[in-house]
């Protein structure tokens, strides 16, 4: 059969698997390679008894890296055989060089998707921070007094005006004070 009928390529792997009774009753060792050409779908199908051996990664990498590649090509049989043999390598020879790679590629798609989302969020903080400078010069201390008002309000010549104003105000006042008070 060439298509799953409209349903997804997982409930009929997982469905063809058990029908077929695959692999040993005992041990449930089977393993099941599925593929649909007319959707365009791939899925290694594993046993519980193989799934500390051939794990999900693991079959993505097969699919990714072996089978795939022919695919694109159009040689369909050469990707079947190539699928084949690296879960025979798989399952007879150590996995540690298909659980690096399988960690490399779940690493490099992880990156892949936080790549979008790192540059958003620094287009941010620079917009941010061009903003708040937007005057052109550096902000001192003294042109944001502790009043309440907010930057934005205080940007204006207006409001740098007023400020000026209220800081020779406040020094005279207590420059005055002090003299009546004899701290000087």
């Amino acid at each position: 059969m060439s298509s799953l009928e409209g349903g997804d390529i997982e409930s009929y792997a997982n469905g063809l698997f058990r029908a077929w009774k695959l692999g040993l009753a005992k041990k449930n060792n089977g393993v099941l390679f599925l593929i649909a050409p007319n959707e365009r779908k791939m899925r290694i199908e594993v046993g519980y008894g193989l799934e500390g051996v051939l794990t999900d990664a693991v079959s993505s990498v097969i699919i990714r890296s072996a089978v795939a590649p022919r695919f694109q090509a159009g040689d369909f049989s050469g990707g079947i055989e190539r699928g084949v043999d690296a879960i025979i390598d798989v399952l007879s020879s150590d996995t540690s060089e298909w659980t690096k790679r399988a960690a490399e590629q779940s690493m490099s798609e992880t990156i892949d998707q936080l790549a979008p989302i790192i540059l958003f969020l620094l287009f941010m903080f620079i917009m941010i921070y061009m903003s708040r400078n937007a005057r052109g010069a550096r902000r001192r201390p003294d042109d944001f007094p502790a009043s309440g008002r907010r930057f934005w309000r205080r940007r204006g010549w207006f409001w740098r005006r007023r400020l000026r104003r209220r800081r020779i105000f406040r020094r005279r006042r207590i420059v005055g004070r002090r003299r009546r008070l004899g701290d000087w």
